[in-house]
């Protein structure tokens, strides 16, 4: 497994579905909450399909108050990605990986 640093250059056209958003563009809140993906891949493949000019949506964490991105295909040239790296060598990654309970095996 291995990890890179995404940078934007340029900006990003995104739904926003964190706060009260979701509920607000009628999206059901276990499409961005719920542990099961299911509805979330669903509600997502429903912008890319239907708006072109979108580049992919921002949603919270299930987990913590974090900020998550799905960056689809078409945008990808609006990002860069710095080396790829081990997650093994990545000593910023193991108190995330402490807290959850993640083990690279």
């Amino acid at each position: 497994m291995s990890m890179s640093h995404i940078a934007v250059q340029v900006r990003l056209d995104l739904v926003d579905l964190r706060g009260g958003n979701a509920v607000a563009l009628g999206v059901p809140t276990d499409a961005v909450r719920a542990s099961a993906h299911r509805l979330g891949q669903r509600a997502s493949l429903a912008v890319y399909q239907r708006a072109d000019q979108l580049d992919g949506i921002r949603y919270p964490s299930r987990l913590n108050d974090d900020e998550n991105l799905a960056i689809y295909d078409r945008a990808v040239p609006k990002v860069s990605a710095g080396p790829r790296r081990k997650l093994g060598s990545c000593p910023e990654l193991a108190p995330i990986l402490t807290a959850y309970r993640v083990a690279l095996i």
